[in-house]
């Protein structure tokens, strides 16, 4: 999300001076994105409808009349519920570090061991 938010460009500028934002979805936008910064101030974007051709969304600054177009990618990377955010990985460790994978369950056990790394193709 950070690098999203930090690289984010405009495909294109729809309005110059949008007095209606219902057309565009953005009098109930679909995300209020807050970003603060390390000076304090906070920015806010605003992403509503999709585009017609559902390349891109609607998005605008707050504050700022301005109406313009950002990725589809924008939108699908933004959009996310807490559960979304979570580590959701069961084991984390250094593959690098692995020596031995024993596995043990019904039938009968396995194991594996590391004896040395080989060269893969060139």
């Amino acid at each position: 999300m950070q690098s999203t938010l930090g690289s984010l460009t405009s495909d294109k500028l729809i309005e110059p001076n949008a007095t209606d934002l219902k057309g565009f979805g953005l009098d109930q936008p679909t995300l209020d994105v807050s970003v603060m910064r390390k000076d304090g101030k906070t920015d806010r974007l605003l992403i509503g409808d999709d585009t017609p051709n559902g390349s891109g969304s609607y998005a605008k600054l707050a504050g700022d009349a301005r109406v313009f177009t950002v990725s589809s990618t924008v939108k699908s990377t933004l959009d996310k519920r807490p559960d979304d955010l979570r580590d959701k990985r069961l084991l984390t460790f250094d593959g690098d570090k692995l020596s031995r994978v024993e596995l043990a369950g019904k039938g009968v056990p396995s194991s594996s061991a590391r004896t040395g790394r080989t060269s893969g193709p060139s």
